[in-house]
């Protein structure tokens, strides 16, 4: 799927989505961005899309992780140093995703 051209050209035209953008795509939306013509199946759309979301998804979760990284080197330099360090720091990061 992901080396498939009308999946490249979707995913080069989405590269700016969000991911809740990409969960709203209809079919027809779909279609027309990637240039798919009426032979392409349902379920190949909907593979298409799935394929979107993920990628979108993971680079949204390294975005945020690059963040959190920084925010921790800033205030916490030594966080990395120790494991309690790191579990410690990932639940927090954790706990407060989960707030907003």
């Amino acid at each position: 799927m992901k080396n498939h051209e009308l999946y490249k050209q979707l995913k080069q035209i989405a590269c700016n989505y969000t991911v809740q953008q990409a969960e709203n795509l209809s079919p027809e939306e779909l279609r027309s961005l990637s240039k798919a013509d009426n032979t392409v199946t349902g379920t190949f759309i909907n593979n298409m899309k799935q394929c979107l979301i993920d990628n979108l998804q993971a680079k949204q979760d390294e975005a945020d992780e690059k963040k959190r990284d920084e925010v921790l080197d800033a205030g916490f330099p030594d966080w990395r140093q120790t494991k309690f360090g790191k579990e410690i720091t990932n639940k927090l990061f954790d706990a407060a995703t989960e707030v907003e």
